[in-house]
This record gives structure tokens, sequence and C-alpha cells, in this order.
């Protein structure tokens, strides 16, 4: 037992160093920098207007990341040499909730000045960007609206990839929530899935509630309504897809999402509907409109289709490998994924065409808008499943900060099986992760970048051992003091 507490002090011990020599690395001007380096995205360094922090840059490290809590934050940063020599300086303004600055050569220190309040949840430095997210394009091919963040791989997942892969832009907006950790894990998902342009977060309450409740909730139909009208109008989309007109399983927000995006799709090219977007953005007029499981001019697309993008994987394994990253939802949703992915229930490959202006020949998505439309992307019938890697249970978030390794095993017939294994001992640096497209049979995803939840675990762990053997100790003293031993 001694032998046992003693190894336990000094892992702990170990641990304590290195976090404080990680805390060592960064100064802020006021605050606790530990805050953006606990590995922990719930908690962060907050920062007002003229606030400063510096950090010493790894020898190995070539790009500092950084994630913010909420959209839009404007800094000014100067690297230096060893010397103390300025080698770049800049100014820089981000409308995403995460920015990778990329370190000059010979940098060993990085100072920013934060002209805006905004916080810091984590900074981690990695040798390689991670998620160089593009800005939306001026005209998308499809805009794939969710109501929550998971829903989009949950309920029309394969659709991403799939469209990824055939050289159409695909860019995504969520109706509800802003909770850091599930905005962490959409990115996480949506990267894997094959999208690069930032997504839209309009970021309305999460709540499980009925349509008429959301609403009022929400701030009232025309106003959300023209939240939804300004989207379609910037975002320029050819074709929008969204959810089942009974919310799939029949959740308010889903159900809501789906009938003000039938509305707000006609509304994008009338001049006289919220005419402020208009004048901002111009109106739009959307070609089609797809509903999941909508019953008429219905069409199903081909998720066993191998991917060149993807390495020859599947649509429906790319997408299984996105809904993955969405650590925090596993527990509730495993089952509606597969069943969605394997048309068992909420089937993600059945779409219907709701609304069109260019006709509804149902041969293709793209069909009477693309002259080369690629009819190999449907299928007559549905052939695949998928089995999800066992979930991790983890009580702490930071989520994605490590992930198991995930294997594919590739079978003849159109049947997909994923199997999952994982390390004794988690890779805690995104850059020695493979990612999908550079290898053959496995998966490894990139977690988000150099964190200290690992020792923060350990720290845990040895935490709560201590105080059981301290518990033990005074037990024992006084089962002495009575007598009783």
């Amino acid at each position: 037992m001694k032998r046992a507490l003693s190894f336990l002090l000094c892992v702990l011990f170990a641990a304590l160093f290195l976090i404080c020599s990680a805390a060592s690395a960064v100064r802020v001007s006021s605050g606790d920098a530990q805050l953006m380096l606990d590995g922990k995205i719930k908690t962060c360094w907050e920062f007002d207007n003229g606030a400063s922090a510096v950090f010493q840059v790894p020898q190995d490290k070539s790009c500092l990341l950084l994630r913010f809590r909420k959209e839009e934050c404007s800094f000014q940063y100067a690297a230096s040499d060893a010397a103390g020599n300025v080698v770049a300086q800049d100014e820089v303004f981000t409308d995403k909730i995460e920015y990778c600055l990329v370190c000059p050569e010979g940098c060993s220190r990085i100072e920013l000045h934060f002209l805006c309040s905004n916080a810091i949840c984590s900074a981690d430095f990695l040798t390689a960007p991670k998620h160089e997210w593009l800005d939306a394009p001026e005209q998308t091919d499809i805009l794939l609206i969710s109501a929550h963040q998971d829903d989009e791989l949950i309920f029309m997942g394969g659709l991403i990839p799939l469209f990824a892969d055939a050289g159409k832009t695909v860019t995504v907006a969520y109706t509800a929530g802003s909770s850091r950790t599930r905005i962490d894990e959409a990115l996480e998902g949506l990267w894997r899935a094959g999208v690069r342009h930032y997504p839209d977060f309009l970021r309305f309450p999460d709540y499980y509630r009925e349509q008429n409740e959301l609403e009022e909730i929400w701030g009232g139909h025309e106003y959300i309504l023209g939240r939804f009208v300004e989207l379609i109008r910037k975002r320029k989309p050819k074709i929008i897809v969204t959810h089942d007109i009974n919310g799939e399983y029949g959740h308010g927000a889903h159900i809501y999402t789906s009938a003000l995006v039938r509305e707000a799709a006609r509304l994008a090219s009338d001049i006289n509907a919220y005419p402020q977007s208009a004048q901002d953005y111009g109106t739009w007029e959307v070609k089609k409109l797809y509903i999941h499981l909508y019953a008429e001019n219905s069409i199903r697309l081909d998720y066993s289709k191998p991917l060149e993008m993807f390495g020859g994987k599947t649509a429906a394994e790319m997408a299984a490998y996105g809904y993955t990253a969405h650590v925090s939802q596993r527990k509730g949703q495993d089952k509606r994924f597969e069943n969605a992915i394997g048309g068992v229930k909420y089937d993600s490959s059945l779409f219907g065409l709701y609304y069109s202006t260019v006709g509804y020949d149902t041969e293709g998505f793209f069909a009477s808008i693309d002259e080369n439309c690629d009819l190999s992307l449907t299928a007559a019938e549905h052939c695949w499943s998928v089995k999800l890697p066992q979930r991790e249970d983890r009580t702490s978030t930071p989520a994605l900060a490590l992930t198991p390794t995930v294997k594919v095993t590739p079978t003849p017939s159109p049947s997909v099986r994923v199997t999952e294994s994982v390390s004794q001992t988690p890779t805690a640096t995104a850059e020695t992760a493979q990612s999908p497209e550079n290898t053959a049979a496995t998966f490894v995803t990139a977690p988000a970048g150099v964190t200290l939840c690992g020792l923060q675990s350990l720290h845990r762990r040895g935490s709560g051992l201590l105080r059981r053997e301290k518990q033990f100790c005074r037990k024992k003293r006084h089962l002495r003091c009575r007598g009783l031993q």
C-alpha cells in the first residue's frame, strides 16, 4: 500500500510540475492564464479591450491555435526571436470561433494585444495548422440547415461527404445551441465529413419544447423568419436541405426549423420581404429545396459509393467517422444514428423535392441545375449498414482533446462495419495523427491540440485515491484510540 501511495504521489507531483511549467510559459495582463491551459473547453480566460497575453513558443511548434468563447475577435500580435527582435507583426480580425496563428520562422515569443472583449477557452501550440476554415463562398451549391450540432450527421450525414467528393460546395448552418463543447464537436465532425467552409451558428436557445413555445422563446416568428431569410440571401445556395416536416422523432426544434426553411426559401427572392437583408445581400432564388423523408418526388442518395476524396471510404463510413466527433451526444444518439444510416428508421439517405424553380426532375439532386449531373450519386434501394465504434465513457470534457483510433474494416459487399481500437496511451498531439485521406485502413482522429487533459485526469485520479487513503488512516487511528484494534 505504501509503495502504491508513493507512486501515486510521484505521479501527482510530476503532473503538478508540468502544469505549473506550462502556466509559466504564458503571462497575461490580468486574470488567471491557467484557465486556457487546463484542457477544459468550459473554462476560459476572460479579457477586455486592452488586455494582453504573452506566449513562449515551444521549439518544435509552428502555430498557435486560439479557441474563443464566441465569434468575432480582433487583436494585434508581435512575434519576436530569442534576442527580442520583432520578426513579424500584424492586426488580425476573425469572425470565427477559432483562429490558427502561424508562427514565423525563428519566433520564440508571441505577444497579443486585444482590441475587444472575449474569452480564450484554450490556447494550444501545434506543429501544423488544424481546421484551416475557409470563408463562406459568394455562392454555395448546397446549404444544409440543421436544428442542432449533430443532426446534420445523424439524419442527413452521408450527403455531406458524398457531394464534397463530387466537387460541390457544401455549407452548414445550425438553428439552436451555443454550448462551446457542442460547437467544438460540430467543427470537428464537419471537418471529418469534408466541409471546409466555416458553418453558421444562429445560436437560438436550445430547448426541448413545442414549436409554439420555441417561437415565443426565440423572439417571435417574424424575427426568427427574418434570420433564416437573411441566412439564405447571405449564403446564396442552389439547393437547400433540411429536416423532416414531422421533425424525425417529433423534436419541436426540428419541426420548427423545417417550417422556417420552407417559408424562408420562397421569401428570399421577394424584395419586399425583409428589405434590410435584401439591401445588405440582395435577393436570392433557391433552385431546389429537399426535405428529409418527404414522400413526394423522392430520391435516395447512394451512401455505399467509394469516395476518392476519402481514400475509397464510403459516404456511410465518413458520416459515421464525423458523427463520432460528437462525444457528448453519443450516449443518447448512437442508436438513432445507426437506425438512420442503416435505413431502419429516419432513413438518412431518403429525401423529397419539396420546392423547385427548375422543375421536379428526380434523377439527381442537381438535375436541371448542372448539365453534368452525376446520376451515380443516387441509389434504387438501401444496401448498406454501419456499426459505430464502442462509445468511450468519460465524465469530463474537453471534447475531442483525446479521441480514440477508429479502424474501418472493408468488406466486399455494400455493408459497412466500423470497429474501434483504443490504445492504452492515447496521443495528445494533433500533428501525429493521420487523416482519413492519408490512410487506407485506419482513421486516427485529430485532437484539438496539445492539452494537459491527460495530466488533469491523472491529477484527479491521484487526488481521489489520496483522499480515500487519508480517510482509511483516520479510521485506523480512531479505532486504535478506542482500543478496538
